[in-house]
């Protein structure tokens, strides 16, 4: 059209950076969609492994659980340690590293023993709307830490995701006060424990694996 204005070039997005932020995003929501199936089927495995006639120990559960962590993280570094990249990083500094990785060791450890424990009390029904308090729980530890800052937005955002949650959760909701205090001490064993993972993979650099590799054997 005569006298309209064009975009510069370096404002203009060529086919390939079209091509290339669509890839981006179409593995950002691909990963996201096997995090939420793998989540799904290992609560249920959970639920299931914890009948009384199955498998009801919660403890060694939860060991066998970062028992086969530990051993996938070690078979990834040795077979592709390029998927670890601030494990090298760490080379004359990892026993220090040691004084974070205990504690969030030992509230990983609470999280899963409480949280393997609860199924045996709760239905998964419940046990989900109680995770669903768990964006509360870490937002205001960050904000007390002061990673966070609390704006009436971010506090409108969160109510909004709760309510949603909530009403998407579905089937009969039992309550047994044994239950709920084993899930409540796992929840704030994880949110103390994500929060603080927050800030060693932010602050310090730290991949996911990497992070997991030191996690899982404490």
């Amino acid at each position: 059209m005569p006298g309209a204005t064009q975009p510069p070039p370096s404002m203009q997005s060529s086919p390939e950076e079209k091509a290339l932020t669509l890839a981006d995003y179409t593995r950002k929501l691909t990963l996201c969609a096997v995090y939420i199936t793998v989540s799904t089927l290992l609560i249920r495995f959970n639920k299931f492994m914890m009948r009384d006639d199955h498998f009801p120990h919660a403890l060694a559960l939860s060991a066998i659980h970062t028992l086969v962590t530990t051993i996938g993280c070690s078979t990834i570094y040795l077979v592709a340690p390029s998927m670890l990249p601030a494990m090298e990083g760490t080379r004359g500094n990892r026993l220090s590293l040691m004084r974070w990785f205990v504690p969030i060791g030992l509230l990983f450890a609470v999280t899963l023993f409480g949280s393997n424990q609860a199924y045996r009390y709760c239905s998964v029904t419940f046990l989900q709307f109680m995770k669903e308090t768990n964006v509360i729980i870490v937002f205001s530890i960050s904000c007390f830490v002061g990673l966070q800052q609390c704006t009436r937005l971010k506090v409108f955002t969160i109510f909004w995701i709760i309510c949603g949650a909530s009403i998407s959760v579905s089937g009969e909701i039992n309550f047994v006060w044994v239950g709920f205090l084993f899930q409540l001490a796992s929840q704030m064993a994880e949110c103390t424990r994500n929060v603080m993972g927050e800030y060693i993979l932010s602050g310090r650099k730290f991949d996911a694996l990497t992070y997991n590799m030191f996690l899982a054997p404490i």
